[in-house]
């Protein structure tokens, strides 16, 4: 195809579409490193992601806070509830 030009109609899986080819890019080459890079802070945020939670809540119980405002320790027990429950 060519810049601007409209495809004919084409059967796929889910159904039929038609195609328009606004511009091309030209090809190029990646270097190794940045990809693996842009990989491997991929892999080390998803594994904190992970683990950061349990960390977070033992680091929590063996600091022994004691939290004396009862407005303060409604407002951690409701935050609290909501964490457990899950998102909406």
């Amino acid at each position: 195809m060519t810049n601007n030009q409209i495809s004919d109609v084409i059967t796929t899986t889910v159904g039929y579409d038609i195609v328009k080819l606004y511009s091309k890019t030209p090809a190029k080459k990646l270097e190794y490193s940045p990809v693996a890079d842009k990989i491997k802070s991929f892999l080390i945020a998803q594994k904190t992601e992970k683990l950061a939670p349990a960390y977070l809540d033992t680091l929590q119980k063996d600091a022994d806070i004691q939290i004396l405002d009862a407005d303060l320790k409604a407002a951690v027990a409701a935050a609290a509830a909501s964490a457990a429950a899950g998102p909406p």
